[in-house]
């Protein structure tokens, strides 16, 4: 029951986040929908995954059995993770797009690394990877702001 639960506050925030979507500004020279399109649809698709999930936990008795295990999140591994979100997401702006999404792959790449194989990244291992994440990054960045036109924040690079 606390799946279903879980899963209504989820959908609330679902239709939240849909109203919001209307406020967003669309150019009288686009289109395609403008920017709320797309978030659009990703949310209509959740809210229907949603809904299916619901009806299948309501249906089984096994399921609505179950301990829902919410604070599972809030623990060990998934904690760092959700910790390294939260400062992503808090960083983007002060620092931009490029510093803050190296810094998260960086650390990220690192953790999974200890995490599979127990031991830490090489030197050698290091010397490929890190320069590959920076490049990438990088590479979005030029992608996105200069071909596909989408700002990203500068941060304190400012490019």
């Amino acid at each position: 029951m606390g799946e279903i639960f879980f899963l209504i506050i989820l959908a609330a925030a679902g239709v939240g986040m849909f109203g919001m979507s209307f406020g967003f500004q669309v150019s009288r020279i686009d289109s395609s929908g403008g920017p709320a399109l797309f978030p659009r649809i990703v949310i209509i698709i959740l809210l229907l995954f949603i809904a299916i999930r619901i009806v299948m936990v309501s249906k089984s008795s096994e399921e609505l059995g179950k301990k829902f295990h919410f604070l599972e999140i809030f623990q060990g591994s998934r904690l760092i993770f959700l910790l390294l979100f939260l400062g992503y997401a808090l960083l983007m702006k002060p620092l931009g797009f490029v510093i803050s999404s190296s810094l998260f792959l960086i650390i990220a790449v690192t953790f999974l690394h200890k995490k599979q194989y127990g031991e830490r990244i090489t030197v050698k291992k290091g010397l490929i990877l890190y320069p590959v994440i920076l490049i990438s990054v990088a590479v979005l960045y030029y992608i996105f702001v200069n071909k596909l036109n989408v700002l990203l924040p500068g941060g304190i690079i400012n490019f």
